[in-house]
């Protein structure tokens, strides 16, 4: 990810540490970064839901959402799995 037209790039990384809030979470990426530049991830019922910017979501689409979750192994890339079949029990290492 990342702009061509600022030459900038986008690093899709997660320290593996829920918060307990948002506040506690801008704490910790002010303490890891130095300054606001990062995002946070917002998981419900263990799915990431949203990735904002400080307090405001920013506007990623739920495909976007999907492929960060993917990219951060907070989701298993199923693309394709029929979702009325229960999932198999596997480890990040095994083949689907």
């Amino acid at each position: 990810m990342g702009c061509s037209l600022a030459d900038l790039t986008t690093v899709t990384d997660w320290d593996g540490t829920f918060h307990e809030n948002r506040r506690a979470a801008k704490k910790a990426g002010w303490k890891a970064r130095g300054s606001d530049d990062f995002n946070i991830g917002v998981v419900r019922d263990g799915k990431l839901v949203s990735v904002d910017w400080m307090d405001e979501p920013i506007g990623e689409t739920p495909e976007a959402i999907t492929d960060i979750a993917i990219e951060i192994g907070l989701e298993e890339d199923d693309y394709g799995a029929d979702e009325d079949e229960p999932e198999e029990a596997s480890t990040p290492t095994q083949e689907r």
